[in-house]
């Protein structure tokens, strides 16, 4: 008995099968006297082992024989064979760890049959089991969730009220809903969201919530689809932004946009282009005809000229992202004006205020130039910027002339040449007039940015606070990249991508690849952040595939060389304690065969004989952690 103990870990019911063999046991025992030990019986009695009579019947004949069968079977270990190669299989978690180690023996000589279809079930999810596999698999994960445990065995007994079982189910007496265990809400998660068209949360809520219930359900839900793989790298979020007015320019001039209006036919004079000039305050136009090849030295004239000699200094310029409205002279120029220069993102047309100007400029000047476009950049384009300053504003309702000189020919004298009442030719009648309309102009696009600000950050997802070593993806329709959005079926995004730095709360860099030829400076709204939580249902989720970059060249894989077959030998530290005179000499064949994972009996042909392998355990491993131990990770135990 003292050697079937060691195997008693691997012997189901070792306890009952030994029962008539311990009985035999019972109330003799081994005392030391001195360095010798002898047998003592119940009553206290020496007694010699070979003249004690053991009542040996049929019944401990029986349990003699079902335990050598049961060592002999597996799962129990096996012996040791040094010659032969080890598979070892390793768990652990925060409360225990264990290692099993196995070999690979020629079992016995019998028709191994095909895998039953019964083991491929245990991989398969709930929805695509057999009805009764399946029904037995959900009483079994209710018996052990956590809050459906308590009220399964209360229904059971017939003491519940609100929930019944029913062939095998929890359902919930008063609309027939179906307890779902925890260990159940992967496989439906799948079938309702993954299998179904990878649809929303919403959606997917909906089709779970219809038939099944559980506390929590709808985090779960989220949660999954929140994390699904698919849906981040396909779907595009809610774009990102908050409307920044606290910083709005409160007099004329105060702050400028830039921009060059390309596209124009080349007139006589040379200019194909127009650059745009644009007051953030008043929203007075200047419009300057060019040619489209104009250098940045043209430009600063261009704006030193329409600008700054009537007295205007501007503390904040913002040009396009275009190299010549931000390069090193127009860093000069705002150096010089003490200004500060915030050029816009690349394809982010929101951040430049002059974008919207430049439609109403276009659409004036098509209809000026309906009947004739001859002298477009000395007819049409002055007649077109003087149109847009004496127009009121929507917002304001004032004329971008009201609000940057004191007094101005209006309509009314062009047509009826009125006169002006006694008095307002006054100066500072007509002073107190400009600064009461300045002062009107302020009230009115304050509580008009309110309105706008509450708009658009209805409209956008909260800026995410991005750090160094976050991933995010590009927006392909709000960022396009040359190669990538070629059909229907591409994805709407590129990446993921780690952010290196971060530029500001709209503005961050990304490490990309060389071969894009982009620039790595992006807008918030351009991008779809990776959610940085952990996501709870990592491990139940398919390996996904991995996939080639959509725009990356080419690579070429070397092959690897053949090399011989590495020599077997004994490891230093155990020559000499080879068991087997035939250790570490088994031939490549032979080794690779015995290798395993075998999960099940395999018939194989080893020098021209056929034989069939089977994997058991020869030793194991498994305790409790410790307090420090509970610290570590996996691959640490």
């Amino acid at each position: 008995m003292g050697l079937f103990g060691y195997y008693r870990s691997f012997i189901p019911g070792f306890a009952s099968i030994a029962a008539p063999l311990t009985a035999l046991t019972r109330g003799w025992r081994y005392d030391r006297c001195g360095d010798r030990s002898r047998l003592v019986s119940a009553d206290g009695s020496p007694a010699n082992a070979d003249r004690v009579n053991i009542p040996w019947g049929d019944p401990q004949q029986a349990a003699f024989d079902q335990l050598k069968r049961a060592i002999a079977s597996p799962p129990v270990l096996a012996h040791l064979d040094p010659c032969r190669p080890y598979v070892l299989y390793v768990d652990a978690s925060k409360d225990g760890f264990g290692a099993i180690l196995h070999q690979v023996f020629e079992g016995d000589d019998v028709e191994v049959a095909p895998a039953p279809a019964v083991a491929k079930l245990h991989a398969l999810d709930v929805p695509l089991l057999p009805p009764a596999i399946a029904r037995e698999r959900w009483l079994a994960w209710l018996r052990r969730d956590r809050y459906f445990s308590p009220i399964l065995r209360t229904a059971e007994l017939g003491g519940d009220t609100e929930w019944v079982v029913k062939d095998g189910l929890l359902i919930r007496r008063l609309d027939g809903i179906i307890a779902l265990p925890e260990s159940g809400l992967p496989d439906l998660l799948r079938t309702v969201h993954d299998r179904r068209g990878h649809f929303g949360f919403t959606k997917s809520y909906l089709a779970l919530r219809r038939h099944f219930w559980r506390p929590g359900l709808s985090s779960a839900v989220r949660s999954w689809v929140k994390h699904c793989r698919p849906c981040v790298e396909t779907k595009l979020g809610r774009r990102t932004g908050r409307l920044d007015v606290e910083d709005d320019m409160s007099v004329p001039f105060e702050g400028v946009a830039m921009d060059l209006l390309l596209g124009f036919p080349r007139s006589r004079a040379g200019n194909d282009a127009v650059f745009v000039v644009l007051d953030l305050f008043s929203r007075m136009v200047v419009l300057e005809p060019c040619s489209s090849s104009i250098t940045a030295e043209g430009i600063a004239a261009i704006l030193s000229n329409r600008v700054l000699r009537y007295g205007w200094r501007p503390r904040r310029l913002v040009p396009d992202s275009e190299a010549r409205l931000t390069g090193e002279v127009m860093s000069a120029l705002a150096t010089s004006l003490r200004a500060e220069l915030t050029p816009s993102v690349p394809h982010h047309h929101q951040a430049n205020p002059a974008e919207r100007c430049i439609q109403t400029v276009k659409h004036v000047l098509q209809a000026l130039c309906v009947e004739s476009r001859a002298h477009w950049d000395r007819r049409a384009l002055p007649a077109a910027e003087l149109a847009i300053n004496a127009t009121p504003s929507v917002v304001t309702g004032f004329c971008p002339f009201d609000l940057v000189f004191v007094s101005h020919p209006d309509v009314v004298h062009c047509v009826f040449d009125d006169q002006e009442h006694a008095g307002v030719s006054a100066f500072g009648e007509r002073l107190a007039a400009a600064d009461a309309r300045l002062e009107d102009a302020r009230i009115a696009l304050h509580e008009a940015r309110k309105v706008q600000k509450v708009q658009y950050d209805g409209s956008r997802a909260p800026i995410p606070s991005y750090e160094v070593g976050d991933q995010a993806f590009v927006r392909l329709p709000d960022r396009p990249v040359p190669g990538t959005m070629d059909s229907k079926l591409a994805p709407r995004k590129l990446g993921p991508f780690r952010v290196p730095p971060v530029l500001g709360d709209h503005r961050v860099a990304l490490d990309l690849p060389d071969h894009l030829n982009i620039g790595d400076t992006f807008s918030v709204s351009q991008l779809d952040a990776i959610p940085r939580d952990a996501d709870p249902f990592e491990t139940h989720r398919a390996e996904p595939s991995p996939v080639a970059d959509r725009v990356s060249p080419p690579a070429s894989v070397p092959s690897s060389p053949e090399l011989p077959p590495r020599r077997r030998r004994t490891p230093l530290v155990l020559r000499g304690y080879e068991s087997n005179p035939r250790a570490f000499s088994l031939s490549p064949v032979e080794y690779d065969a015995l290798r395993g994972p075998y999960h099940r009996p395999r018939r194989v042909e080893l020098e021209g004989r056929s034989v069939v392998l089977v994997e058991r355990p020869i030793a194991f491993l498994s305790r409790l952690t410790t307090v420090s131990e509970r610290k570590m990770v996996a691959p640490e135990l």
